[in-house]
């Protein structure tokens, strides 16, 4: 699981955009272990709501997430969905 990975917000620079914002809190709950390995995270709407942002930056906060050098997601072919690696 994630509890062997360390999770710096300074990997993606000190830039202070929302995307990469949202990716911060995910990446902590994931190492955290609030989401388990192979678990599908909260729908896109579900997340925009909380963090108060547009579907498609949540969208995009998860595909930093799903970038090989993070690892910290993959895509669940045929659903949409992304989940914990």
């Amino acid at each position: 699981m994630a509890g062997n990975r360390s999770f710096m917000i300074k990997e993606w620079g000190r830039s202070h955009n929302q995307a990469k914002r949202i990716a911060a809190e995910l990446g902590r709950r994931i190492v955290s272990g609030k989401y388990s390995q192979h678990e599908t995270l909260p729908p896109e709407a579900e997340l925009a709501d909380e963090f108060n942002v547009h579907r498609s930056t949540v969208g995009a906060a998860k595909r930093l997430l799903g970038k090989p050098e993070h690892g910290f997601l993959y895509k669940v072919p045929d659903s949409g969905r992304w989940a914990v690696a």
